[in-house]
């Protein structure tokens, strides 16, 4: 009987274990408002980066799929040195199943140099909408970004 006890003691703890760690839309929604406000408080993409799975694609970072933490860490680090005043207000945010959707109004000035581009000190303003998927473990596993970058473009340039 002590036995069959502690075995149902140790089978109900490793339900509420699973549980308590299961992935859920509303913990991955909250994962990521978290990200966006740590970043506004901070200024640091540490908190994103950790986000990331090892094998992360970015799929809104180029004409080309950029593949893996290390690589999109850099590039995401380059943009934010260029705009050191870089913010995401967050406007809503949509989670089901695996999958977040978060709509921004992101603003910056173009401070330092970025991809032979010579900063403008120029201000922009302009919407965003990331797609983010979660993989099992709770780390971002691909995401995406839907944007008209020559907004930002017209907003930054020189034009003479």
């Amino acid at each position: 009987m002590r036995t069959l006890k502690i075995f149902t003691g140790i089978l109900i703890f490793s339900f509420l274990a699973i549980g308590i760690q299961a992935q859920t839309p509303a913990k991955n929604k909250a994962v990521v408002l978290k990200a966006y406000e740590k970043y506004n408080q901070s200024h640091d993409l540490k908190e994103w980066i950790d986000l990331l799975a090892d094998d992360y694609i970015d799929y809104s970072m180029g004409p080309e799929p950029v593949k893996g933490k290390t690589a999109v860490g850099e590039n995401a680090n380059q943009f934010v040195a260029a705009f050191p005043d870089l913010n995401w207000k967050v406007l809503r945010a949509v989670a089901e199943g695996n999958m977040v959707w978060v709509e921004l109004e992101m603003s910056g000035t173009f401070k330092n140099d970025f991809m032979g581009m010579k900063a403008t000190n120029k201000s922009f303003s302009f919407k965003d909408v990331n797609i983010y998927e979660f993989d099992d473990k709770g780390k971002i596993k691909a995401g995406w970004g839907v944007q008209d970058p020559m907004v930002m473009m017209s907003q930054i340039m020189e034009v003479k």
